[in-house]
C-alpha cells in the first residue's frame, strides 16, 4: 500500500513477519510481495553499504590513505573473483568459504504464455558461513567448555 501524497510504501504493506522456510539456507519467504513493496522494506530493514563505504570506513580505522586502501580492497576482490572463476574454492577460517558451482540445465515454464523453455546450465557462487560469522550474526556461541561439555557464555 502507498500512501496517496508522497507515494512511498506504507508500513502496512510490508509484513511484521517474515516467515522462514525449513530449509538450510533460511531464505525468506515473501510470497505476496510485489517487487517494490520488498525492495521497500529491504531499504528499510536493510541498508546497503557500498564498496566505497567501506573503504572509506577502513581509511579512517586504520590511518591509511584512500587510494591505498581502495587499490588493496579491489585487487583482493579481483583475486577472489578470478579463482572462483578458475573453479577454485576459497575458504577464510571463522569467516566462511565461497565454493563454484555449476547448475544443470533444466526445463522451466514462461508464466505469461505457458511454454515450455530450456534453461541452459550456468555457474553460480556458494558461500557457506563460517563459525564466528554465523556467531556475530546469531548473538549465540557454539563455544563449549572441554572438561564439561557445557557452552561458554
Amino acid at each position: 500500500m502507498t500512501c496517496a501524497k508522497s507515494g512511498r510504501v506504507t508500513d502496512a504493506a510490508i509484513p511484521t513477519e517474515l516467515a522462514v522456510s525449513d530449509n538450510h539456507d533460511r531464505t525468506f519467504d515473501r510470497s505476496g510481495l510485489g517487487g517494490a513493496v520488498w525492495h521497500a522494506y529491504l531499504e528499510v530493514h536493510m541498508p546497503t553499504i557500498t564498496k566505497k563505504e567501506l573503504i572509506d570506513r577502513i581509511a579512517d580505522d586504520t590511518g591509511t590513505k584512500r587510494v591505498l586502501v581502495k587499490r588493496v580492497v579491489q585487487s583482493f576482490l579481483d583475486e577472489i573473483m578470478a579463482e572462483l572463476g578458475r573453479g577454485n574454492r576459497l575458504e577464510f577460517r571463522d569467516f566462511g568459504v565461497f565454493e563454484s558451482r555449476v547448475r544443470a540445465a533444466r526445463k522451466a515454464q514462461n508464466p505469461k504464455t505457458m511454454e515450455k523453455v530450456m534453461v541452459p546450465s550456468k555457474r553460480t557462487v556458494k558461500f557457506k558461513v563460517g563459525r564466528l560469522m554465523k556467531e556475530h550474526l546469531t548473538g549465540q556461541s557454539d563455544e563449549v567448555d572441554r572438561a564439561t561439555g557445557l557452552p561458554l557464555d
